[in-house]
């Protein structure tokens, strides 16, 4: 079949081509590539089953909110004609210039400018497995049957086909990404296939106890020092209030959440996509009750807000927005970690994911860091060779764990 790539990448793919590749052929394995949510099959559903961040609802409110240097793909992947998996990528221009902040700094002063002024070169089109926004193994979601490993080689096999077959798309890299160790299994064929492997942030993760019915009693179980700390901040705190908002609320507000937004993004080193008020007001209007946004208010001022998602049983922190200045005299970050801890215990849920970043202070209200890998690794065999070493120079921030509790 003859296919135009041009009129293809403007107008959608509903298209199953069968793959040729060895690989591929060994596994009778073929891949449906889809532009647009609104072109994938109803057999999407059937495999993404309750996996929030795949359903069409979350695809739609992120295609809905144009967001800036990502364009989203949509893959299902079958074998032996039968659909064993769903996988999200999204293709971002990266910029090396990024990664600077995060360069160590080496002993070895000559290293260090070579390093810096190859990693200042790059600028790829890469190809991401899953969802930036969100930290886990959120991206993808297959059969129960099939393994950890097979998992990563098809989501490795979608990522090449892509590359291969849609050359307007410009795939430079391919990066697996935010995989827990849960997730890897055997990854002896990726790193044969050119991937290299590093470490991330972790994810932190906080077990909600079952026997918690409030904040005091959870209170209870932490030790006298760090007691006396959750106080602190509440009492420093006690004059913000906090507000859900209806969606409704959400339009009418959609400037001021932009505002508290941007003073985020404006103060992170390195971002590889920004959202906007668009973005939120769509996941309330898509996911209703399994999407909340809060509002921080102090004197009728609006001083920040966090967004979360409910899904089987947790919690999710999603992204957030501060006024700064507040940060230190009213401990507004550290009150918002514990609101979300309290929406937590009275929603009754198992878990309570804060997400990355902020490790240490996470870790003192009582989430434990889960580790996260990502695989890389540039489509053309001679860039990739340098791929491998310049990822062992990234290592994420060493950080005091905290334990908050009595026992």
């Amino acid at each position: 079949m003859e296919i135009s790539l041009n009129c293809l990448f403007e107008s959608i793919i509903p298209h199953s081509i069968k793959l040729k590749n060895r690989e591929l052929a060994k596994h009778s394995t073929h891949i449906e590539v889809y532009f647009s949510e609104d072109k994938i099959p109803s057999s999407w559903s059937q495999i993404t089953g309750r996996s929030i961040f795949i359903q069409q609802g979350y695809l739609r409110a992120f295609e809905a909110a144009h967001i800036q240097n990502i364009k989203p793909i949509y893959c299902l992947i079958k074998e032996d004609g039968e659909t064993v998996g769903a996988a999200q990528y999204h293709l971002v221009n990266f910029k090396g210039e990024g990664l600077r902040p995060y360069l160590p700094q080496e002993k070895n002063q000559t290293l260090s400018h070579i390093a810096e002024k190859t990693i200042m070169k790059w600028n790829w089109n890469l190809l991401i497995s899953g969802n930036i926004f969100i930290s886990g193994d959120y991206g993808f979601s297959f059969k129960t049957e099939i393994p950890r490993n097979r998992k990563l080689n098809l989501l490795s096999i979608a990522a090449n086909y892509i590359s291969d077959h849609f050359p307007d798309l410009n795939v430079q890299g391919i990066l697996l990404t935010d995989l827990p160790e849960t997730a890897l299994g055997n990854d002896k064929d990726l790193l044969n296939h050119g991937y290299s492997r590093f470490e991330v942030e972790s994810n932190m993760v906080m077990d909600i106890r079952s026997e918690w019915n409030s904040i005091q009693d959870y209170m209870k179980d932490i030790s006298s020092k760090y007691r006396v700390r959750t106080k602190k901040v509440l009492k420093d705190s006690k004059n913000i209030s906090r507000k859900t908002l209806s969606l409704e609320e959400m339009i009418e507000n959609r400037a001021e959440i932009d505002r508290l937004y941007n003073n985020v993004v404006d103060n992170i080193k390195f971002q590889m996509g920004i959202v906007n008020s668009e973005y939120f007001i769509g996941l309330k209007r898509e996911l209703n009750d399994q999407f909340e946004f809060d509002f921080y208010l102090l004197d009728g001022k609006n001083i920040g807000f966090i967004s979360r998602f409910k899904h089987d049983n947790e919690i999710e922190v999603h992204l957030i927005g501060l006024e700064y200045e507040y940060l230190r005299s009213h401990k507004l970050y550290n009150r918002i970690l514990y609101d979300q801890l309290e929406v937590a215990i009275e929603q009754k849920a198992d878990k309570l994911i804060y997400g990355r970043t902020a490790n240490e202070i996470k870790s003192t209200v009582g989430a434990e860091g889960v580790p996260l890998y990502c695989y890389l690794k540039h489509v053309c065999t001679i860039p990739n060779l340098i791929v491998g070493p310049f990822t062992k120079l990234f290592k994420p921030d060493e950080w005091v764990r905290r334990n908050p509790f009595k026992n």
